[in-house]
């Protein structure tokens, strides 16, 4: 469970510290170090010469990691971590449990598929996904399929909260076996309103079927309740 990558973030990680630090072999104690992956690193800020740890920084927009002298050096806002690994851990959402500082001043946060369905019970197949959004009771469901751009979506738009599920159609040859559509992305949306970078109630992850589709490529069906907004023909 994504869980357990949480454990690792801020001050809750246990990895020892690094035999030498950049401040114990001459280099500015706040200096920043390559981050291993060609991306640019922000100037450190000048922090306290006495903390000697080096720290791996994240950006909590991009999730681009760098590694500074100390967690003082860090921009302000990003996220501390002592190991590698755990900085660019995929689940970005699930590595801020523990986090003290001010959520405020965080952009939101993206996660992969993978992590939000360690954390979510997410449909294996298209079939799975439209009977269990169907089957919601309150608030009464208004699923739509959209069709477009080599993808399907099934989203309950009942105007108060809902689900999407985004799938990818594989295509059957001949005379294989029927053809298996894939998850590919998921959204949680509601009338809540948050400020935390991670809100429980309002999330994407994966492929955004409606940033990469445009309307006009996009044909809608109502698959189950009655939809809020315009009417659809029923799903054959």
């Amino acid at each position: 469970m994504a869980g357990d990558v949480g454990a690792t973030a801020i001050d809750e990680l246990s990895a020892p510290a690094p035999s030498e630090s950049p401040a114990s072999n001459g280099a500015d104690p706040g200096a920043s170090l390559p981050s291993g992956d060609g991306a640019e690193c922000p100037a450190p800020l000048r922090s306290s010469p006495l903390d000697d740890r080096a720290a791996w920084a994240r950006d909590p927009a991009t999730g681009n990691c760098c590694r500074y002298a100390n967690q003082g050096a860090a921009p302000a806002g990003w996220l501390h971590f002592y190991d590698e690994g755990a900085c660019k851990s995929d689940c970005l959402c699930s590595a801020l449990n523990g986090f003290e500082g001010d959520f405020a001043a965080l952009a939101p946060v993206r996660d992969s598929l993978e992590c939000r369905c360690s954390l979510e019970d997410c449909p294996a197949t298209l079939e799975e996904a439209e009977r269990s959004l169907c089957a919601v009771t309150v608030p009464p469901a208004a699923v739509q399929r959209l069709e477009g751009c080599g993808m399907v979506v099934v989203i309950d738009r009942n105007g108060y909260s809902g689900r999407a599920w985004v799938f990818e159609p594989s295509i059957a040859s001949g005379d294989a076996a029927p053809a298996v559509s894939r998850l590919v992305g998921a959204a949680k949306f509601s009338d809540d309103q948050s400020f935390e970078p991670c809100p429980m109630s309002n999330w994407r992850a994966g492929r955004d079927f409606f940033a990469e589709c445009d309307d006009s490529e996009v044909v809608t069906c109502q698959l189950c309740g009655d939809s809020p907004g315009p009417e659809y023909p029923p799903c054959q």
